[in-house]
């Protein structure tokens, strides 16, 4: 009989987070909905909420399309770009 360990060795990909804004006053606040029922709504009250109480300025929304595949990295790399901090959030 031939054991075989099932368990691969699994190198993580090292990721730097990104750097902490040090207002939200005034940014640019991207918000990316994955296009499930309610994520749009739930983004959208918590941009209200950051602009009331934190003065956020501009709010972009971007739905991706279909929500069963990841964003494509050209629309995330358009979202970085109009945005100095996004939220992303899942419906349902």
């Amino acid at each position: 009989m031939r054991m075989v360990n099932p368990v691969a060795a699994i190198e993580p990909e090292s990721l730097k987070p990104a750097p902490r804004l040090k207002s939200l006053e005034g940014i640019r606040l991207g918000l990316l909905h994955n296009n499930k029922m309610n994520g749009d709504k739930l983004l959208r009250l918590i941009a209200e909420e950051l602009q009331r109480a934190h003065g956020v300025g501009s709010v972009h929304l971007v739905t991706k399309y279909p929500p069963q595949k990841p964003a494509r990295k050209e629309m995330l790399d358009a979202v970085a770009a109009q945005s100095d901090a996004v939220l992303n959030a899942i419906g349902d």
